[in-house]
């Protein structure tokens, strides 16, 4: 890239003047700036006003630097000497293309108010204050980036259309209130909590327009209702990254776990309904199990392992009916199974094996979560409940579907557990998994590959090697 060419125009005021000018230029061309001086460009013979006009209107010259004290004020508002030529040359240029980049005033002293001293054509442009040797450096720096068209804060590249101005679906939660509560935990303000509660109940009311009739509910009701979803999804998505990114405190946590439990109560029938079929709240149900994953994928992304290990170690409070004061049931309350699935597998004679992990995948098209990172979550959450009944010795608990691990019959070990083979990284995730050593982690894969615990469903024998995706063989090998 060629260096730009600053053309310098200035009073001889003083000797002193004229010697803070010169180093001005001297700074400049040792930063890679071309400048121009009459000092050194203009040679015995040349024309002055030849020499000043082609240096303002040339257009290889990208930036003229106009030095400003009060003797180059007088002389060019009064149109006098050198000064008051150059200003006849400069004022029509700077009001003839007063959108353009080219001029800009340094002012090098203050007038007997203490304001800037400006010469008339100049007009109320933005200046560069040099008057204080203090802000020397760092207004030259201001200067600097004029010049290579640098500025501190450069004009952010712009971004793709919003996917909810275009998406058809029922945005259930106010995007605006969503907005709002990410800022706020970007700049750590302490109200960000009550922000997150207001978007989140925001979320919870809107979920009444999901609701189906029981009895009439077809699996495309249900179908459509995930799909009117999405816009909300990946509102969601967007804020846990942020979330999980910025840091969880002891409250955010508490928030987070409110609304789970809030959403996670639409999987079960309602008060006052006395006709429903199996599936007919299929669509919270689905919703409910992407969320956590995508909670749980967030976690593990930003290594937020105890702060899993808090959602996965927690009970969650479920109300019960018609005035039941409800029950406490732990994370695979989250992952309950979808009759309607099967029944629309079924009816359109689809032959997937799991059409909950098809949709997650397909969901995972549009939003800021990779399927593969689904995936991992995946394999935590089934491992953790396998180690949580396993290693205590209990039986009959709920297992935890991981329908997505039928996508990975020919993958390898996950980046979590890869990173897991320094016994150092593994210390660090073993509480998530509900494991104290190493040993505990081998229990399991035992248990896993003797079919002792529930495994993972599979539509090929052995298809699926949670062995592999665990990194069973190195895992904690090395320091």
């Amino acid at each position: 890239m060629d260096a730009p060419k600053a053309f310098i125009s200035y009073s001889w005021s003083s000797e002193e003047h004229i010697d803070w000018v010169v180093q001005l230029a001297e700074a400049l061309r040792s930063n890679g700036v071309d400048a121009i001086l009459d000092k050194w460009d203009l040679r015995e013979g040349h024309d002055p006003y030849a020499f000043m006009e082609t240096m303002v209107t040339d257009g290889e010259v990208s930036k003229v630097i106009i030095v400003s004290d009060s003797t180059y004020v007088q002389k060019a508002n009064e149109r006098e000497g050198g000064v008051g030529a150059e200003a006849q040359i400069i004022s029509p240029e700077v009001y003839r293309k007063a959108d353009q980049n080219k001029f800009v005033v340094v002012v090098r002293e203050n007038d007997a108010a203490g304001q800037a001293t400006l010469p008339a054509f100049y007009g109320a442009r933005i200046y560069v204050d040099m008057s204080d040797d203090d802000v020397f450096a760092e207004n030259f720096e201001q200067l600097l980036r004029w010049i290579f068209d640098k500025p501190i804060y450069p004009k952010p590249v712009l971004g793709q259309r919003p996917s909810f101005i275009d998406d058809e679906g029922v945005s259930v939660g106010s995007w605006s209130k969503q907005a709002i509560a990410i800022k706020a935990i970007k700049s750590g303000k302490q109200n960000a909590p009550l922000l997150l509660t207001d978007y989140f109940d925001s979320v919870i009311s809107g979920l009444e327009s999901l609701k189906l009739p029981p009895a009439e509910t077809t699996d495309d009701d249900i179908w459509n209702s995930i799909s009117d979803f999405a816009p909300t999804r990946n509102q969601l998505a967007e804020l846990t990254e942020v979330l999980c990114r910025s840091g969880l405190n002891e409250e955010t946590l508490n928030v987070l776990k409110r609304f789970l439990e809030a959403f996670s109560s639409f999987q079960k029938m309602r008060d006052n309904v006395s006709r429903y079929r199996t599936g007919d709240w299929d669509n919270f149900r689905f919703l409910t199990t992407e969320l956590f994953l995508i909670l749980a994928s967030r976690l593990i992304k930003w290594e937020r392992f105890i702060e899993l290990d808090w959602f996965l170690g927690n009970q969650y409070f479920v109300p019960g009916r018609q005035g039941d004061g409800g029950e406490l049931r732990p994370f695979t309350f989250f992952n309950l199974g979808l009759d309607s699935f099967d029944s629309r597998n079924s009816r359109l004679k689809l032959n997937r094996f799991s059409l909950r992990a098809d949709l997650l995948k397909e969901r995972c098209e549009t939003g800021n979560v990779n399927f593969e990172e689904l995936i991992q979550a995946d394999l935590v959450l089934y491992l953790r409940e396998t180690a949580d009944s396993w290693l205590a010795g209990i039986s009959g608990t709920r297992p935890w579907r991981a329908s997505t691990l039928i996508y990975t019959q020919y993958s390898g070990a996950t980046e979590v557990f890869v990173r897991a083979t320094s016994l150092r990284y593994f210390k660090r995730i073993k509480t998530m998994l509900g494991m104290k050593t190493v040993e505990d982690f081998h229990s399991v894969m035992e248990a896993i590959r003797e079919k002792k615990v529930t495994t993972p469903p599979s539509n090929y024998s052995d298809s699926i090697s949670v062995t592999k995706l665990s990194n069973a063989e190195k895992l904690g090998t090395s320091a």
